[in-house]
């Protein structure tokens, strides 16, 4: 909008009626019922094209007009305000107010003042009463009002001399569909109910003069803005006199507006909960400026939206600006609330409101979902929190509580202050849940040595509050500006974007990351960036910097960047690689055994960058010396200074993440960039998770190690799930060996007395104690030592044995050698690797190496000579201690290394057992494998698929895995009777179905070494005669 003068053609107050009688005649359809209070008088003619109205003689400058009814329809009406003879009509003389008061009032036509502008009051004091104006207009009036009200002047007055207070009336109501008056000064809508619809305009249209200025021009291509259009609605009492609001009753009812305004100044104000679904807009090329009573007229350009009374409680004083609504203006835009204040978004609609200067103002919240655009946005709330986008030269927020940029919010602006008194500034989100939380987290990486996880989603995944609420269809969210400036108890930059290794997906080459995700939460500044915390900073998983020279300040005791989520684990690593000897005809295999780190879940790198100079401190003083000690947690992260940096009594730990096995060489520069700096647009990009932390200084280092007085420490370290896993394991040990061993410890010959003194003396107490713990290769060696003391002299003390108080103190115990002990820490470490899955397979390194054993018993036995050059062959048997799985590469097959033991007698020198050993293995696809997995060792959630068609091949299939192992007992067994089956093998005999569960009988037929009563000893197949119960799921495994 632009100032410029504006040039209105002067309008002749005098023209004849008697030739407006010549023009087209119309069809009489207004009709006014004349009330005998008032001495008004109507002139109809049909063969005029327009009614007259001569109002009743004004007193003290008011005219008083009652009808029984007053409908305009059908024809203009013009009102006579003068007292000039024109046409044969005399006026009454000059009203400065003209007051129409009816129980039915309908407008449908134009209504035009001649002679001297007066201002028109329509009034109707009854709750059933009717007052509307449908495609109605006004001309040469200064002021038109709307009131469905009761008035401070008698009922049954005949003259008034002021209109005083209006008081809307219950039930009333104002209805406006349409009104068009260019250069109405004020249109004011006042009632309990006010429904608008269609276009409401006030503004003058215009052309650019030749010479300067502007000229109105009826159907002009400028827009000039006229006059002001005031809404009224509740339960109020308003001055007439200067609008000025009396009292006003709470209600929860809303008064919605709805239609098309145009005009220089829009006001609704209402006790009710006010919904703006309108198009407002008070933009225009230049601002008309006019007389009203003889004194200079000029509008306040703007849009004013408020609530009354005094504040209740939140179900009150609400303002929503619906989803279709847009407010626009060049100059003011104010919405004032009691309660709270929502812009919202339905869909792919958005509320949009536009202004020059923009003041938001609630008691409790202001929620933006909509556009916010603006040269100036001033928030004052109790809480904030942004959806959609605010974009400003200048945005200063200011709340009590928390402000939430959050669930694609974006906040663009040059400068930009977020203030929150006493809660977090959080941007981004802490769950990919619709849901706002803030209080306070546990931030700063302590323990991070025996952790094998990182981050916030670890101690928010069980929140009731995030369970019960639903996903969120978009959680990015950016604060950009040149100069940011955030303050609050805690800042929070947060990317809950994760994701959960499956067990169909593979990620030992890489992990595939949604780029665009990646990189969905930001907080980027692009000269000057001051962050001042009194508790934390957090940045996690998401991206916070500076892009130019200025300068990156952090001020609060902790500065954390770290991942939303991120959570390994040490897994079996068992894998045989094939290649071909120098002839290339032999096949040499290459076992690899041990273990490997696998990423369980993933989160993005939190990234942390300045291109300006960046300092971290804790702030509170201005004297280096008297700084409070700080802390910077770079964990798994990158954190890149370019330019200067600066600590002040600062402690930096940065930790990354070692990888348990060799990986190859990969590029990940491109990915670097990518995930860092948002440089890229791919949507996908590949990485790997021990490529992902970074703590780089570019330029000079200050207050680190000494270099300056104000001391800072500088700690950098890994994290090796591997040692992890044993350390856990050790600490186990330790802390929980003596209440794992109280019993043994106490039933020891050591501690012979102690037990005797505690049964003895009431008082008497005693406790353990490990001294001398040492870690000796794979065993955990220490001592337990007893403490004793007593609580109180007990009653039965020795007499002439002097009582000290010091006795109340545990003392060392001298009349026992320490208990001893040793535990395998490594055995309990490759028993909980057993637990854990090998490769991508689905089944633990025990299932596995279980089936294999099975398998080995049943199915592959390597035939040993029958007679070596030692002796006869007794027996074969398969050594289940030594057999060892591999998983090939790319592959399903896993390769089974074992030792068979052959048994031989030798004779011919002096009778003795001899035993070969062979190394074979075997080659067996992982499905066929584990189906020879024994019933033990199956899994917990099976589906039951078995039923009458399948139920004998599933047994058989279960059966298989039951081997028949050598029985060679030392004393032979006696009383067996000869069985003539020519092999050892498990056979079915029946089975019975009970409920879910099914009984199977069968024999197993072993090889056994016995003796026949007077019959001799030797080998034979003793059949063993047993019976299992397993359910229908269990069995559904052996299909």
């Amino acid at each position: 909008m632009e100032t410029k003068s504006v040039r209105k053609p002067v309008k002749i107050a005098v023209f004849s009626l008697v030739s407006a009688s010549l023009l087209s005649s119309h069809v009489l359809a207004s009709s006014y019922g004349l009330s005998s209070r008032t001495d008004t008088q109507v002139r109809q003619s049909s063969s005029s094209n327009f009614d007259v109205l001569v109002p009743a003689k004004a007193k003290n400058g008011i005219s008083y007009n009652v009808f029984s009814k007053f409908e305009l329809s059908g024809k203009p009406l013009t009102l006579v305000n003068t007292d000039d003879t024109s046409g044969g009509v005399r006026g009454t003389g000059k009203a400065d107010l003209i007051v129409i008061e009816s129980n039915n009032i309908s407008l449908k036509e134009q209504f035009s003042i001649l002679g001297s502008p007066a201002d028109i009051l329509f009034i109707t004091r009854s709750a059933s009463g009717k007052l509307t104006c449908e495609q109605c207009s006004f001309d040469n009036i200064g002021r038109v009002t709307m009131a469905a009200a009761i008035p401070s002047y008698a009922s049954n007055a005949k003259t008034i001399n002021s209109i005083g207070d209006l008081t809307t009336v219950g039930g009333g109501k104002v209805t406006v569909k349409g009104l068009v008056s260019p250069g109405l000064q004020s249109l004011e809508l006042i009632a309990e109910n006010i429904d608008t619809s269609g276009t409401i305009d006030t503004n003058l249209r215009a052309e650019n003069h030749p010479e300067s200025g502007m000229i109105i021009v009826d159907r002009g291509s400028k827009v000039v803005g006229a006059g002001g259009i005031s809404m009224f609605t509740g339960r109020l009492k308003v001055s007439y006199a200067d609008l000025a609001m009396e009292s006003a009753t709470l209600s929860t009812a809303w008064s919605t507006i709805k239609g098309t305004f145009r005009a220089a100044t829009i006001a609704v104000a209402s006790p009710n909960n006010i919904a703006i679904d309108a198009d407002m807009s008070t933009m225009s090329d230049a601002l008309s400026t006019s007389q009203h009573n003889g004194k200079l007229y000029a509008p306040t350009e703007g849009i004013f939206v408020q609530s009354l009374g005094k504040y209740k409680n939140a179900s009150h004083q609400n303002i929503h600006i619906n989803a279709n609504a847009k407010l626009s203006t060049d100059n003011h835009l104010s919405l004032k609330s009691l309660s709270t204040i929502r812009i919202l978004k339905q869909g792919n609609k958005q509320a949009k409101v536009i202004g020059g200067d923009m003041t938001l103002i609630a008691r409790n919240d202001v929620h933006q979902q909509g556009y916010v655009a603006a040269d100036e946005v001033k928030v004052s709330a109790n809480q904030f929190i942004n959806n959609g986008v605010v974009e400003s030269a200048n945005i200063d927020v200011e709340t009590e509580k928390s402000i939430y940029n959050s669930f694609g919010g974006k906040v663009l602006g040059k400068n930009v202050t977020l203030y929150s008194k006493s809660g977090a500034v959080i941007n981004g989100s802490r769950t990919d849940k619709a849901v706002y939380l803030d209080e306070a987290l546990t931030i700063g990486g302590e323990g991070y040595e025996v952790k094998k996880q990182f981050g916030i989603w670890q101690a928010l995944k069980d929140h009731s509050a995030i369970k019960s609420a639903n996903s969120a269809s978009n959680v990015s969210a950016s604060i950009l500006a040149d100069n940011l400036d955030i303050q609050a108890k805690r800042i929070e930059n947060i990317n809950p974007y994760h994701l959960e290794k499956s067990n169909s997906v593979n990620w030992d080459a890489g992990i595939r990351v949604n780029g665009i995700k990646a990189n969905q939460v930001a907080i980027e500044a692009e000269r000057s960036l001051k962050l001042k915390a009194s508790a934390y900073v957090l940045n996690s998983s998401a991206i916070m910097g500076l892009n130019g020279g200025g300068e990156f300040l952090v001020n609060s005791p902790i500065f954390s960047n770290e991942r939303y989520e991120i959570r390994f684990e040490s897994y079996p690593y068992r894998v045989v690689e094939y290649s071909q000897d120098d002839s290339k005809k032999n096949e040499i295999g290459h076992y690899k055994s041990g273990t490997e780190t696998k990423i369980l879940t993933y989160s993005p790198p939190g990234r942390v960058f300045s291109f300006g100079d960046f300092q971290f401190s804790r702030g509170g003083t201005s004297e280096p010396k008297k700084v409070q000690s700080s802390k910077l947690f770079n964990e798994v992260s990158y954190f890149q200074a370019f330019k200067d940096a600066r600590f002040f009594n600062s402690t930096i730990k940065s930790i990354g993440l070692e990888i348990g096995t060799d990986t190859e060489n990969t590029d990940f520069e491109g990915m670097t960039s990518c995930l860092n700096y948002r440089r890229c647009n791919r949507e996908y990009v590949t990485t790997r998770t021990e490529a992902e932390t970074l703590l780089s200084f570019e330029g000079n280092v200050f207050g680190v190690n000494g270099e300056v007085a104000t001391e800072s420490d500088l700690v950098i370290d890994n994290i090796n799930s591997l040692e992890t896993d044993k350390k856990n394991i050790i600490l186990n040990i330790v802390n929980n060996y003596i209440s794992k061993n109280k019993t043994k410890i106490d039933e020891h010959p050591n501690n012979i007395i102690v037990r005797y003194l505690n049964s003895i003396y009431s008082t008497f107490t005693y406790e353990y104690r490990l001294s001398n713990v040492e870690v000796v290769s794979d065993v955990v060696k220490g001592e337990v030592l007893v403490y004793v003391a007593y609580t109180s002299k007990p009653s039965n003390w020795p007499k002439g044995h002097l009582w000290s108080d010091d006795y109340k103190d545990f003392t060392k115990w001298q009349y026992s050698k320490p208990y001893k002990f040793e535990v395998n820490w490594k055995e309990k470490y490759d028993e909980e690797q057993g637990d854990k899955e090998l490769g991508s397979t689905g089944y633990t390194l025990t299932q596995i190496e279980e089936a294999a054993k099975t398998y080995l018993q049943v199915t592959s036995f390597n035939k040993a000579s029958t007679n070596n050059r030692y002796g006869k062959l007794l027996y074969s048997y398969i050594d289940l201690d030594t057999v060892d799985v591999f998983k090939e590469p790319d592959s399903d097959t896993i390769t089974i290394r074992y030792v068979q033991r052959d048994k031989f007698l030798v004779t011919y020198y002096k009778r003795f057992e001899y035993e070969e050993k062979q190394y074979p293995t075997k080659k067996v696809n992982l499905a066929q494998l584990i189906k020879y997995l024994p019933v033990d060792y199956l899994g917990s959630n099976l589906t039951a698929t078995v039923n009458g068609s399948n139920l004998r091949a599933a047994i058989s299939n279960y059966l298989r895995t039951i081997p028949t192992t050598v029985d060679y007992p030392k004393n032979p067994y006696r009383g067996m009777g000869w069985d003539v089956k020519k092999f050892d093998r498990t056979t079915y005999r029946s089975h019975k179905v009970i409920g879910n569960n099914v009984e199977i009988e069968y024999t197993r037929i072993v090889r056994t070494y016995g003796c026949i009563n007077y019959g001799g000893c030797g080998w034979a197949n003793r059949a063993i005669y047993e019976k299992t119960k397993l359910t229908k799921s269990q069995l559904s495994h052996y299909l």
